[in-house]
């Protein structure tokens, strides 16, 4: 058995211009040409796509639909076409309400359609014969739950998983792994008769697959680092907080083409921005060895001292129009520790 001497880790991340700057720099230097061509089919925005029928089911064309983001504002419109369908795509994922409007038909208001990253929701809206000026808020009649556009298996984890589950090292990859046929894997030399094995770092395995199967992608740009190996972290300042993480999907079998150069598994998050509504939140989670007990290994317990605290900030610049998110993220751990030779 060898104690080894206490070491010191200092780092500290944040998320502002720097996810901008990144992506600008990706279309301008040839390192970087493949990563940026990786992203270009990568899905991160929602679909709303239905159609709009009278009280016989007959279809409604010439409707005019127009959607909002409850917290952003931003609006989108299109007109049903001859069978009665519309489609509206490249949506920020959020919450909407959706306005149809038909000449001879009461105005309908749907509230509270959920749209998440990646997907395409499919709704069927019933008008009611009446004026325009009379408006009537239905329900959404959502078909169907199961998603029937793509061939993936995926998982969606939302923001209230993000923020409210108790997270390891407040890393994302504590809920990557909680999916189907994902794991952590831990790089190590086999142990000798001259030693203990050796930790060499870790890596999300995806299908049985190596950790260079999988990637990660944020806001649709490629985020997986130098070794394509294993995402980075928040505190080292090569990937966002979780604090910064809007939702993220996960993608583990037949995803399509768009996501070429990953065999095991897609991770595709998409990052929190600024509302009409200041928003924010100040943390700090603590590791210490008061709170540890003394392993059978060593004859007193290991200094070690850990200090995960950041804070998030996002609000309007100019209502409907433009906002803005930053967060920030910073580590102090003092440790030493114990390995055990063979």
């Amino acid at each position: 058995m060898r104690t080894i001497p206490l070491q010191e880790v200092e780092a500290m991340g944040k998320r502002s211009a720097l996810l901008f700057w990144i992506a600008l720099l990706s279309l301008t230097f040839d390192p970087w040409r493949e990563s940026w061509v990786f992203a270009q089919g990568a899905v991160t925005t929602a679909t709303i796509a239905g159609d709009v029928v009278d009280k016989t089911g007959a279809v409604v064309p010439g409707a005019r639909i127009a959607i909002k983001n409850q917290e952003t504002g931003l609006t989108r419109e299109t007109t049903t076409g001859e069978q009665g369908q519309f489609v509206i795509s490249q949506l920020p994922a959020g919450r909407y309400d959706v306005n149809v409007e038909a000449l001879g038909f009461k105005r309908a208001i749907i509230r509270d359609v959920l749209l998440t990253v990646g997907a395409t929701e499919t709704v069927r809206v019933t008008l009611e014969v009446g004026e325009l000026t009379e408006s009537v808020d239905v329900g959404a009649e959502v078909v169907p739950v199961v998603e029937t556009t793509k061939v993936e298996v995926s998982t969606v984890i939302l923001p209230v998983q993000v923020r409210e589950l108790p997270l390891n090292q407040r890393s994302f990859t504590a809920l990557v792994t909680q999916q189907p046929g994902l794991g952590r894997m831990t790089n190590a030399t086999p142990p000798t008769v001259l030693g203990a094995a050796t930790n060499t770092g870790s890596y999300i395995s995806a299908n049985g697959l190596m950790g260079s199967s999988v990637a990660y992608l944020v806001d649709g740009v490629n985020f997986s680092n130098g070794n394509f190996t294993a995402p980075g972290t928040a505190a080292a300042g090569d990937m966002p907080g979780v604090e910064a993480l809007q939702e993220f999907k996960v993608i583990t079998h037949s995803f399509s083409a768009a996501y070429g150069g990953a065999s095991g598994a897609v991770v595709s998050f998409a990052t929190r921005s600024g509302t009409n509504e200041w928003h924010g939140s100040a943390y700090e989670f603590v590791r210490n060895d008061i709170f540890d007990a003394r392993s059978f290994f060593d004859r007193e317990k290991p200094p070690f001292r850990r200090n995960q605290f950041g804070a998030a900030l996002g609000g309007p610049i100019r209502r409907d129009r433009a906002f803005f998110f930053t967060n920030y993220e910073g580590l102090r751990q003092r440790l030493t520790t114990t390995e055990i030779s063979f």
